[in-house]
């Protein structure tokens, strides 16, 4: 079973182009994250970048660059803009080869907030998952980080959670999510 990822319209009108995220994408990738608010990269990542050079956030990147499409996979929503294509979201998993179970992330620019991206490429995400095999996600979020909640309630996908050291561990059942 193969997925292809399709286009989101956000809730304000305009067209996001969606497409699997491949090595070469790093100028991408750090454009998006200085684009990041320093409260969503802590969110995100769980570590404070807002101090982070461009060198910085260039020597994390390769780990988020390496997808094989299979067993890593991350979907981009594109928009183009007046000074070309940028990241407005991006939407990943990643599980051990062959894994019924991985661990999965969304992270939305701030200024794409509240448009039904997020819960939108969730979606695809889900899709791309279960055509290899997923079942469930995982994700570890700050406890308190209520909007991934309304996410994943958009997404009408069924979901526990329980808060251990501060952090808020969640299990998505993607086999019987309504998509």
């Amino acid at each position: 079973m193969a997925f292809s990822p399709y286009p989101i319209t956000a809730k304000n009108g305009q067209q996001l182009r969606v497409r699997y995220l491949t090595p070469e994408d790093g100028d991408l990738l750090v454009d998006f994250v200085v684009r990041l608010s320093p409260q969503t990269r802590y969110q995100r990542f769980h570590v404070s970048m807002e101090s982070a050079s461009m060198e910085e956030i260039r020597r994390r990147l390769p780990p988020f660059l390496d997808v094989d499409q299979v067993d890593s996979v991350a979907l981009l929503a594109l928009h183009d803009g007046p000074k070309g294509e940028r990241v407005v979201a991006v939407a990943r998993f990643r599980r051990l080869p062959g894994a019924a179970e991985a661990e999965n992330a969304v992270v939305v620019r701030d200024d794409w907030h509240r448009q039904g991206v997020g819960s939108a490429l969730m979606e695809q995400l889900i899709l791309a998952a279960r055509a290899r095999g997923v079942v469930r996600f995982t994700a570890m979020i700050q406890a308190g980080n209520r909007a991934v909640h309304q996410m994943l309630k958009a997404v009408n996908i069924r979901y526990t959670s329980h808060i251990e050291h501060g952090e808020d561990y969640i299990v998505m059942y993607l086999e019987e999510a309504a998509l």
